[in-house]
C-alpha cells in the first residue's frame, strides 16, 4: 500500500505557485542618451517592448514575448539627402516578434554566479526593410526630439519595400570566477538568420546578480528577498565574428537595394564594449507572499568597433530601460 500525503504535496504546489512572477521590459537605444562630449554623428536607433511569464513546471525558467524594432541610418548631415550617399553605411532596419526560452542551472546561490549557467534560446520572424521603421523615427523627429532633421533617404533602405525576415539565436552564460561582490562570467551569442549570422564571445565582469533581464540568476529568489534600493555596475567587452550582415550587403536573396556595402569591405571580426549601471527599485512589498515587487532603471553605454573599410573607427551610443517584476 502506498500513502501519498497531500497535505505536503500541495504544500509544495502552493510555495511553487506563490513565486510565480511576471516582468515587463521597454528598452530604447538611440544616441541621443549617449554621454556629452560623443561627437559620433551616426546613427542607431532600437526599441524593444518585452513580457516575461514564469515557467511554472521548470524551476529557474520562464518565456519572453517581445517585438523589437532596430534602425541604422547613415551620419545625420545626410538626412536632409533624398539621393543615395555611397560614401556612408545605407539605411536599414527590421521589424520583428519573437519568443525567447530561457533556463538556469546553479548551486544554489540567488546572488552570485556561483558555478551557474544559463542557456536562452529565441526565433523571431518579421519584415527587413519595412518602412514602417523610417516612418517611426520621422515621427519622433517631429513630435518628440522637435529640433531633430527629417530624415528622407528611407526610400532607399535595404530591402525595401520589405523582406522576410527570419533569426535564430542562441546564448549561454557560465560563472567562471567569482570574487564576492565581483564575479566573472563568460558570454556566447549565436545569431543565425536572414538579418544576421555572427558569433560574439565576451566577458561579463560586475557585481550585477540579474544583469537587465537575461542573467537568469533565480529571478523568483529575488523577488522573494525583502530588498532595498540598490545600485549594480557591470562591463562587458566582447569580439564578434561577423559571417553575414544584411543591414550592410543587402538582403541574401534577390537584392534589389540601391546601395549596399560590397561583403569584401566588411569587417569579420568586430571589438565591443558596453558599460552598465542598474538602480534597483522595491516599489511594493507584499508580506502575505512574503515577497518584493521590483523595478531596475538601466542605464547602459555601448562602443561598437568599425564594422566596414568606410566606417567610423567605432560607434557610440546610450541604452535607457525600464524593467518591471511583479
Amino acid at each position: 500500500m502506498v500513502t501519498i500525503n497531500t497535505s505536503t504535496v500541495a504544500q509544495e504546489n502552493s510555495e511553487r505557485n506563490r513565486y510565480k512572477f511576471y516582468g515587463l521590459s521597454i528598452v530604447t537605444e538611440n544616441d541621443f542618451f549617449y554621454p556629452p562630449g560623443n561627437n559620433d554623428d551616426n546613427y542607431t536607433g532600437h526599441f524593444k517592448f518585452e513580457f516575461l511569464i514564469d515557467d511554472n513546471k521548470i524551476e529557474n525558467s520562464y518565456y519572453s514575448l517581445y517585438l523589437n524594432a532596430l534602425a541604422y541610418t547613415p551620419p545625420r548631415e545626410a538626412f536632409l539627402v533624398r539621393e543615395v550617399v555611397e560614401e556612408f553605411r545605407p539605411y536599414s532596419s527590421i521589424l520583428e516578434v519573437g519568443l525567447m526560452k530561457t533556463l538556469w542551472y546553479g548551486d544554489g546561490s540567488d546572488q552570485f554566479f556561483k558555478n551557474n549557467i544559463s542557456y536562452s534560446g529565441d526565433i523571431s520572424i518579421g519584415l527587413f526593410g519595412d518602412d514602417l521603421v523610417g516612418r517611426g523615427q520621422n515621427f519622433i523627429h517631429t513630435y518628440i526630439t522637435v529640433k531633430s532633421d527629417s530624415v528622407l533617404g528611407w526610400p532607399n533602405q535595404i530591402g525595401d519595400p520589405g523582406k522576410l525576415s527570419v533569426n535564430l539565436r542562441l546564448s549561454s552564460i557560465k560563472q567562471i570566477a567569482n570574487f564576492e561582490p565581483i564575479t566573472l562570467a563568460a558570454k556566447v551569442d549565436l545569431n543565425a538568420g536572414l538579418f544576421m549570422n555572427y558569433l560574439e564571445i565576451g566577458s561579463i565582469i560586475g557585481n550585477v546578480p540579474l544583469s537587465g533581464i537575461h542573467h537568469t540568476v533565480s529571478i523568483r529568489a529575488l523577488i522573494r528577498e525583502k530588498r532595498k534600493f540598490k545600485i549594480y555596475m557591470e562591463t562587458y567587452p566582447s569580439l564578434r565574428f561577423v559571417f553575414q550582415n544584411s543591414a550592410l550587403t543587402g538582403y541574401p536573396f534577390n537584392d534589389n537595394s540601391p546601395y549596399t556595402i560590397s561583403p569584401k569591405d566588411i569587417n569579420r571580426v568586430i571589438p565591443n564594449i558596453s558599460h552598465m549601471w542598474v538602480l534597483q527599485i522595491p516599489y511594493k512589498r507584499n508580506s502575505y507572499l512574503d515577497n518584493t515587487r521590483y523595478a531596475n532603471l538601466v542605464y547602459k553605454i555601448n562602443y561598437r568597433g568599425k564594422e566596414f573599410s568606410l566606417g567610423e573607427p567605432y560607434h557610440m551610443y546610450g541604452t535607457l530601460s525600464l524593467q518591471l517584476f511583479w
